[in-house]
């Protein structure tokens, strides 16, 4: 008897951990190898630990309904807790993503208890629960497939999250799932056929009602995504051409330069001539001034990176200001250079901007970007007497229009690099530093 009962723990934790698989895979993406490994670790821990506990529980109080039903029911929350401490995201998304777990697991209990009374099982506990587990994971084996495809796809927009109705809309699934098993808290094995029907039938329908509408969501994120890029590309286009036009103005400037400096030698032969060495110096130190101002600063060995610096420190200067510019990247940087780029880009634009607005004699502009030690750094800090208004986000939003193409990109760059973002605003000094692990950073 403690075999069978040793056994059906068994069932019971493989189901649960089929439930920790698919909580898991919408997370997925955002794990590190180590962090992966060390999830599982724990729950297959709890696993197996919770085989022996459930033995000894049917052991004590012998095989019945309500024993059964309680563990096997209320068993998914040890391992829920150990995802929830493991995986760094909002308890919000976490929440979301049990409920839908919840409600296809109800939606594979129901198709299994179906299964068993059309094939005519035995209705004796001890023998149904072992054919009740064997029929629930092998139809969580045939769907995996469109478990995968559906799991890792299922997270809403992660603006949902952000806004007030984050955990009313995280409840949500959570919520259907209880209305549609409470009726299951009883000591009967067996339920109507019409209350099986309805209970395969809500979670299904509330599952593809759901993912309509966050197809159709994405869909309309998407585009407006592919709305926000054109204007971002076009901005650095904008940017590239300026550039251009400003290496084609130093090169003639250089021409000019070289065709007077060939003329020169005649100036300094008179003036050697006359004896005249302090003013042939002055004449020379006056030439290499100009040869040194005249060309185009070289920031960084990436052309597009050296672009976007060059072309907004340009800009500074124009304003009467001296930026404080060190830029330090190793030439393995794994950072997209289009994107970084882009990024320094429009973070430029708003600190030269804001510097339009202040007074001559208060006006400053710094930036350094780097790389040590596996993690790069981007820091801009400028002077704004304007106070910024902060959003959820605790970056600075605008209902100007045109405004806030910066901070949208820099959210889909800290997005898809996990950055790390530090926005602030004391007295007149603002400070915007992005830091993320780069992988062609040697640690």
């Amino acid at each position: 008897m403690t075999l069978n009962f040793l056994l059906l723990a068994l069932t019971i934790a493989l189901i649960q951990l089929a439930g920790a698989y698919l909580r898991y895979l919408p997370f997925r993406g955002g794990l590190t190898p180590r962090e992966g490994r060390r999830l599982w670790q724990l729950l297959f821990t709890w696993a197996v630990l919770s085989i022996s506990l459930n033995t000894l529980l049917l052991s004590a109080y012998e095989l019945n309904v309500p024993l059964y039903k309680a563990i096997l029911f209320f068993g998914w929350l040890p391992y829920f807790l150990i995802s929830l401490i493991a995986i760094k995201h909002p308890r919000t998304v976490h929440v979301f993503v049990l409920g839908m777990q919840c409600l296809w697991a109800l939606t594979l209990h129901t198709a299994a208890a179906i299964l068993e009374s059309l094939l005519g099982f035995p209705e004796d506990l001890s023998s149904l629960s072992f054919v009740h587990a064997a029929f629930y994971l092998s139809l969580f084996a045939l769907l995996l497939p469109a478990e995968r495809s559906v799991f890792q796809s299922i997270l809403p927009s992660p603006r949902l999250f952000a806004t007030f109705f984050r955990w009313p809309m995280s409840l949500l699934p959570f919520i259907i799932f209880i209305g549609a098993s409470l009726p299951l808290a009883d000591s009967q094995l067996f339920h109507t056929w019409q209350y099986r029907i309805a209970r395969l039938g809500l979670p299904l329908v509330f599952f593809f009602v759901y993912r309509a509408m966050s197809i159709a969501t994405n869909q309309a994120e998407r585009s407006g995504h592919n709305q926000q890029e054109s204007i971002w590309m076009h901005r650095y286009i904008a940017v590239l051409r300026e550039y251009n036009l400003l290496h084609e103005s130093r090169n003639r400037e250089l021409m000019a330069l070289w065709q007077e400096m060939e003329d020169s030698y005649s100036h300094l032969e008179r003036y050697l001539a006359r004896g005249e060495r302090k003013k042939a110096l002055r004449y020379i130190e006056a030439l290499e001034g100009r040869l040194d101002r005249t060309p185009l600063h070289l920031f960084a060995e990436s052309p597009l990176i050296n672009a976007a610096l060059a072309t907004y420190v340009h800009r500074a200067e124009e304003l009467g200001i001296n930026p404080q510019v060190t830029v330090s990247l190793p030439k393995n940087l794994a950072t997209d250079e289009h994107e970084l780029a882009l990024l320094t880009s429009n973070l430029l634009e708003n600190a030269v901007t804001a510097e339009k607005q202040q007074p001559p004699g208060r006006r400053f502009l710094s930036l350094r970007l780097e790389a040590e030690d596996g993690e790069c750094l981007l820091e801009i800090i400028n002077l704004s007497d304007k106070p910024l208004t902060f959003g959820a986000n605790h970056l600075p939003r605008t209902t100007r229009p045109g405004r806030g193409i910066g901070m949208a990109y820099l959210e889909e760059f800290a997005r898809k690099y996990q950055a790390r973002i530090d926005f602030t605003q004391e007295k007149a000094q603002v400070q915007v530093s992005v830091r993320w692990q780069d992988a062609g950073v040697s640690a």
